[in-house]
């Protein structure tokens, strides 16, 4: 079990960090701490079943994710989006899984990871 204070302390370094990227314009650098910002968060929701956690999580990875579909990074596209879809569907969100998916799945095989697509296309199979 993780405690709060390290948590909290770990997301204060990642909203630090995000200011440096934020002035520098480093597109790429406050997709990758949005990501991770929300990957904390997700951790967080699952741990306590908290809500407001959960919604930082969305908050988080749907920034990374349209700022990686805005720049055109298929390595960002397709793990954000593997993610994100699952979080999509774990908040009730149906009609948006799909789409975030099949990007997630096309960008994974343009990069050749056949493996990674698949198992993509497994998760489109388990939430339909």
């Amino acid at each position: 079990m993780t405690a709060k204070g390290d948590v909290d302390q770990a997301l204060e370094l990642h909203r630090e960090e995000m200011q440096t990227y934020e002035a520098l314009g480093d597109q790429v650098g406050r997709a990758n701490v949005s990501f991770n910002i929300g990957q904390i968060c997700l951790a967080r929701a699952m741990e306590h079943n908290d809500a407001a956690a959960f919604q930082a999580a969305y908050t988080a990875m749907a920034e990374s994710y349209r700022i990686l579909l805005s720049i055109g990074r298929p390595d960002g596209i397709c793990a954000v989006g593997a993610v994100l879809g699952q979080v999509l569907a774990m908040g009730g969100q149906r009609d948006a899984v799909k789409p975030v998916l099949v990007r997630s799945r096309d960008a994974y095989r343009r990069l050749g990871q056949a493996a990674a697509a698949a198992q993509v296309v497994e998760l489109l199979g388990q939430i339909g």
